[in-house]
């Protein structure tokens, strides 16, 4: 899984713990002003069912975040591993241009020298 899809189910997973809560404060709001309002005991009974329910799936929204937080590390250990691996081909990548510029340049100082003690040669010779 890459790091921005764990993140975004992270962030979705957090969003609905949050909506859970959200509605939790709400539904206790609701649940005590139900008497004063004249509310049915089936009403009440409806709510105290509702609080429970949204207590027990906030629950679940919080070991669904614990699952995407262990992917999110995971991902992120993926990620800089690559990162590290990437990094040390490039270094090695770089020292053998740099050794293929260096014998580029000795093979093209010995063909040099060869064309001058060649043409050394000649003047010598005639």
């Amino acid at each position: 899984m890459y790091l921005s899809e764990a993140e975004k189910e992270l962030r979705s997973a957090v969003q609905d713990r949050d909506q859970l809560i959200s509605d939790l404060r709400r539904g206790l709001e609701d649940r005590e002003s139900a008497p004063m309002n004249g509310s049915t005991p089936a009403l009440m009974q409806l709510m105290d069912s509702f609080v429970v329910g949204t207590k027990v799936r906030i629950e679940k929204a919080k070991h669904r975040i614990q699952i995407c937080e262990k992917k999110v590390e995971k991902a992120r250990k993926f990620y800089f591993e690559k990162h590290r691996e990437k990094k040390v081909i490039e270094k090695l990548r770089d020292l053998e241009f740099q050794k293929y510029k260096k014998e580029k340049r000795r093979d093209e100082a010995k063909k040099i020298d060869e064309v001058y003690t060649v043409r050394s040669a000649r003047r010598k010779a005639s």
